[in-house]
């Protein structure tokens, strides 16, 4: 099912230089608009978003309001609650809502940003924004939250009986990333040496080829090896994206007896295992 991380790097995005600025009036929706690309979503794939005043995204039909709780029956649903608050982004002082078609880090996105939108009946204002990334990743980025709020953070199905909610409230330079646990899978392990077999003394180098299958970006994936269920280290691949694979190593002094051993790597729920002779 669907993850939230909030570990992962603040980054802004500046959605107004260059985007299309939207026309909204109070508790107010628009579209549908296209994204450039199609986006699965509770396993289901859409190409195309509407946008609430009230800081919300769906993708089935606009609606003005946003939930109280989520999941929820109620609607709307099948979206995305970026900041669900009573908000007016009506222009002006007010602030807009802004889109735009990005390119980051090699991957399609498409980004909505709220830019110093007002409360309704409040002086305070807030500027922050989703991206939507063509893996299916979610991220949302709080830039200027005033007042301390505690809006609706999180997302649900379209049939409002499945969510995933972020349970705190959003601080100023915050990111969250909503996505699919992520899948990690070790293809291959290999090891290297001065002189290209393995011996009892010699210092070599392990690797594990670790692959995220799909979900939402891995940071900091650490993966374990082990000679003969014993660890020998633990090597670390800084970012896995959805789809990606990395390669982990350590370097280790192999001191057992002349025979036949077994090399395992082992990265979240997954392990491979070669079988290796020392001699």
């Amino acid at each position: 099912g669907y993850q939230w991380n909030d570990g992962v790097p603040y980054n802004w995005v500046d959605g107004v230089s260059g985007g299309t600025r939207l026309t909204l009036g109070d508790d107010d929706s628009a579209g549908p608009f296209n994204i450039g690309f199609n986006f699965k979503f509770y396993g289901m794939t859409y190409s195309q978003i509407y946008v609430g005043s009230n800081g919300i995204i769906t993708f089935d039909y606009g609606h003005p309001w946003f939930d109280q709780y989520l999941p929820s029956s109620w609607a709307p649903n099948n979206d995305l609650h970026v900041f669900g608050y009573d908000l007016m982004p009506t222009g002006g002082s007010n602030g807009d809502v802004y889109l735009k078609s990005v390119t980051l880090g090699g991957r399609h996105a498409y980004v909505v940003t709220w830019n110093n939108v007002g409360e309704f009946g409040s002086p305070y204002h807030h500027t922050f924004q989703a991206i939507l990334y063509e893996d299916g990743v979610i991220r949302m980025q709080y830039k200027s939250i005033q007042g301390g709020r505690n809006p609706i953070i999180g997302i649900e199905d379209k049939y409002g009986s499945t969510g995933t909610v972020y349970p705190h409230a959003p601080t100023n330079g915050k990111a969250v990333e909503f996505g699919l646990g992520p899948d990690l899978v070790v293809d291959d392990i290999r090891y290297s040496s001065v002189s290209g077999d393995l011996w009892i003394g010699e210092e070599m180098t392990y690797y594990a080829d670790v692959r995220n299958v799909e979900g939402i970006p891995v940071y900091n994936v650490n993966v374990a090896f082990y000679i003969d269920g014993t660890q020998i280290g633990v090597g670390t691949i800084p970012l896995l994206n959805s789809g990606q694979t990395g390669t982990a190593s350590i370097t280790y002094r192999f001191m057992g007896s002349a025979g036949s051993h077994t090399i395992r790597a082992y990265a979240d729920h997954d392990d491979r295992i070669m079988e290796s002779r020392e001699g």
